[in-house]
């Protein structure tokens, strides 16, 4: 049996690589422009859902983190550029 979960994130490649030491050999993931692909692949419909629903777990919470970090850093920039400018 076989699921593909597909997600969207500006920063794909960091959410691949962040969840990647939960690939096993029946997991595959890939990034294609903005979109994390992942196949897994399990033998029974209950191991396939328990799979799906970890990585799905997992995907949510690295792009939460992405995310979060994306908008820290966008806002420490901002406001050391306006401190900068008033020196």
């Amino acid at each position: 049996m076989n699921a593909k979960i597909c997600i969207f994130s500006e920063q794909a490649n960091i959410v691949a690589q962040s969840i990647s030491p939960d690939n096993t050999s029946d997991i595959t993931t890939t990034v294609e422009a903005n979109s994390v692909l992942n196949i897994i692949h399990r033998d029974s419909i209950g191991s396939l859902r328990s799979t799906a629903d970890d990585l799905i777990t997992n995907l949510n919470v690295a792009v939460e983190v992405v995310n979060q970090t994306k908008n820290y850093i966008e806002l420490n920039t901002a406001s050391n550029k306006k401190q900068n400018t008033n020196i």
